[in-house]
């Protein structure tokens, strides 16, 4: 039985033995190139778990902070202003003197009795000697000096001779005398002409007269 055994064992052999040099032989004859690969024995890969992240806590909000109000500063005092004073300012009219007008050039009329004096400036024109009381200034506008004149350094005199009515308006002006000659006449005719009086009166009512008004031009050094 064991001889049984061993005989089909070497048999087997002899059998594989010769199917492999069959196979050797007849493969340079097919044209076959056989490769033998070597495998290399698998290497076990141990898998390791990722690491778990750590979770991160929540950051805590932060409270707003209260800021405290700024203490109030006391107001500066306030200055104490001295009461004003009330000024008073008395405007008061100015006081040219008028000379009278020669009697040889302009008659006087005589005192108008009641009835004239009723009809006002139809009684006449009258001569400052003849008035109770003469015209005065109120309001005065002073004459422009002419350049023509100033340019050449000239100084001079213009007397006007005019109506000062019971309005104490000026009207039916004239130049009758100046000196030098053509200079000033302008000037004093328009400075003259805004000028407004308080009427003379002459029994008790105001009436016109006669004035003459001198105007001097002086430069001022």
């Amino acid at each position: 039985m064991g001889g049984t055994i061993i005989l089909r064992s070497c048999s087997s052999l002899f059998f594989a033995s010769l199917i492999t040099l069959s196979l050797c032989l007849l493969a340079p004859i097919m044209g076959h190139k056989t490769e033998v690969v070597f495998i290399d024995p698998l290497t076990p890969i141990r898998l390791t778990p990722a690491p778990k992240q750590q979770a991160t806590p929540p950051k805590k909000q932060q409270k707003p902070q209260t800021i405290a109000p700024l203490p109030k500063l006391p107001a500066p005092p306030s200055p104490k202003q001295p009461p004003l004073k009330k000024i008073t300012a008395l405007m008061r009219p100015l006081q040219v003197e008028l000379p009278p007008l020669r009697a040889a050039s302009i008659p006087s009329p005589p005192l108008p009795d009641t009835a004239t004096l009723n009809s006002g400036f139809a009684a006449g024109i009258f001569d400052l000697s003849a008035v109770d009381t003469p015209p005065r200034v109120q309001k005065y506008i002073p004459p422009l000096y002419p350049a023509k004149a100033k340019g050449k350094g000239l100084e001079g005199s213009v007397v006007i001779r005019c109506i000062v009515t019971p309005k104490g308006r000026v009207r039916d002006m004239r130049v009758i005398s100046s000196e030098p000659s053509g200079y000033f006449d302008r000037a004093a005719l328009k400075a003259v002409a805004k000028w407004t009086f308080i009427a003379a009166k002459a029994g008790g009512k105001r009436v016109a007269v006669y004035v003459d008004i001198p105007i001097t031009f002086t430069l001022d050094l």
